[in-house]
């Protein structure tokens, strides 16, 4: 069982960290599970998307990935070869991250939870790297369709609301947010200092985190489709 597991969602804290501090390379053996195309920048243990537009246009990077993993009854499922398709526990606002957390937390106790790019904040990580996202796609001839996401006024909510959403999730572990200006109030945020001080130790291999999560999801009842 893993002592720290790492949520990379897609908030502007991701790209900070990314350039300034090189967190690709500091992660790359530890329990990582990237929302939607995050996982083209980290190494992922998992990788949790719901948007099938998203899925349709990375199906074939999506495929090289060992741990995929979506919604139950899901059209977007039909593009992916090897998936996990599981229930929508609080996917609120259509948010992976959201999703993803609540995963995290069903699957675990008593490990500790660390949210990176869950900023809640105007600005979005994979919209700063969507010129190269854009020139992949264009030579592999897709063309990228613009997704009008259900999140789009999520920027807008106050911290009130904010917190509402989060409080709906059980926590069974200890949940930190890596951005101490991040409008969630809900959990203790951190400094990158203070997050590297947890995950610099006690970390196998990229391979060794991706066969665990395979055991525990099939403990929990999932098996992997089709």
């Amino acid at each position: 069982m893993p002592n720290n597991i790492v949520i990379i969602g897609g908030g502007e804290s991701v790209f900070e960290g990314s350039i300034e501090i090189g967190l690709q390379g500091l992660l790359k053996d530890n329990f990582v599970i990237s929302c939607n195309t995050a996982f083209h920048d980290f190494e992922s243990t998992g990788v949790c998307i719901l948007d099938e537009i998203l899925i349709s246009n990375f199906k074939d990077k999506l495929n090289k990935q060992e741990n995929v993993i979506t919604s139950k009854g899901s059209n977007s499922n039909r593009h992916l070869e090897k998936y996990y398709e599981i229930e929508s526990y609080k996917s609120h606002l259509g948010l992976t991250g959201i999703y993803a957390l609540s995963l995290m937390n069903k699957l675990f106790r008593h490990a500790n939870i660390f949210l990176i790019g869950f900023d809640f904040c105007n600005g979005n990580y994979h919209t700063r790297n969507e010129k190269l996202r854009q020139l992949e796609i264009t030579k592999n001839d897709v063309k990228m369709k613009v997704n009008p996401s259900s999140n789009r006024n999520v920027y807008d909510l106050s911290e009130l609301e904010i917190k509402q959403i989060f409080d709906e999730i059980p926590i069974a572990n200890n949940i930190y947010n890596v951005n101490v200006h991040s409008k969630i109030p809900n959990y203790v945020k951190l400094t990158w200092n203070q997050f590297f001080a947890f995950v610099n130790t006690h970390h196998k291999s990229q391979q060794y985190h991706r066969s665990h999560l395979k055991i525990l999801l099939q403990k929990a009842g999932y098996s992997q489709k089709p």
